[in-house]
């Protein structure tokens, strides 16, 4: 019998081959596809930013702080340095009458004992980079590669400045059978003794004294930092007096 003739199967395969590759392409685009919208799905916007993460340039490092940051920085972190405290107790005595057609009835008069502190200091929160004056390569963190820091300090000023109520007390009050009941006689009493505390403390020169310790004071603080030689300024200390005028 005569034998029939087979095709050659070459012609055909690279179709079937290129249809299996499309659909192959198709599936794995399918299955990326796949895994993205389940990636939203569980994760959200975490997932959108890691996405984004990927592709953004990463950010620079912060550079290192000079030499003047890192002084100013340590010396704003004591805020206000107090170097003196100047203890005071005083008497004061305060009083308040009653008139009818201009002729005094009745009196109270009240003596008042008072112990009082006052605190004297620098405000280094008010330091800045200007006050400041290195002899040092520029540029490199502060170190033991500076040679030299000078700093001009703050004028010193009254920092605070209160009784102590457990130590205060009304000594005496005396009431006539007319006087007049002043239950704001006390607190007068307080406010007038504290302002005299504070004018003792101005006159024994608590500014200057403050002054002279808060140079000691920042001294040490730059040589422990690792300043080789160290120069504080001073400024003429302010008005003494509290509360301070608002600017």
């Amino acid at each position: 019998m005569p034998h029939a003739s087979r095709l050659p199967r070459t012609g055909r395969s690279w179709p079937v081959i290129a249809a299996a590759v499309f659909v192959a392409g198709v599936g794995a685009i399918l299955v990326v596809a796949a895994l993205i919208l389940y990636g939203l799905y569980r994760r959200g916007d975490a997932f959108l930013d890691d996405v984004s993460n990927a592709f953004s340039p990463r950010p620079n490092p912060t550079p290192a702080l000079t030499a003047k940051a890192v002084i100013v920085e340590r010396l704003q972190e004591a805020a206000e340095l107090t170097t003196m405290v100047y203890t005071l107790e005083t008497v004061v005595s305060e009083s308040q009458s009653r008139e009818i057609g201009g002729f005094t009835i009745g009196s109270t008069e009240l003596l008042y004992i008072a112990n009082g502190q006052v605190r004297a200091g620098v405000d280094l929160s008010k330091l800045r980079e200007g006050d400041l004056d290195i002899e040092r390569r520029s540029g490199e963190p502060f170190g033991p590669e500076a040679e030299s820091v000078t700093v001009e300090l703050p004028a010193p000023e009254i920092l605070g400045a209160a009784l102590d109520v457990e130590r205060s007390r009304v000594y005496d009050l005396r009431r006539s059978l007319f006087g007049p009941v002043d239950p704001d006689l006390q607190s007068r009493a307080e406010r007038y003794a504290l302002t005299r505390i504070v004018e003792g403390a101005c006159e024994a020169d608590v500014l200057a004294q403050a002054n002279e310790r808060a140079s000691t004071a920042v001294r040490a603080v730059l040589e422990a930092a690792g300043a080789g030689d160290v120069t504080v300024r001073t400024r003429p200390p302010g008005p003494c007096r509290w509360p301070p005028t608002p600017p």
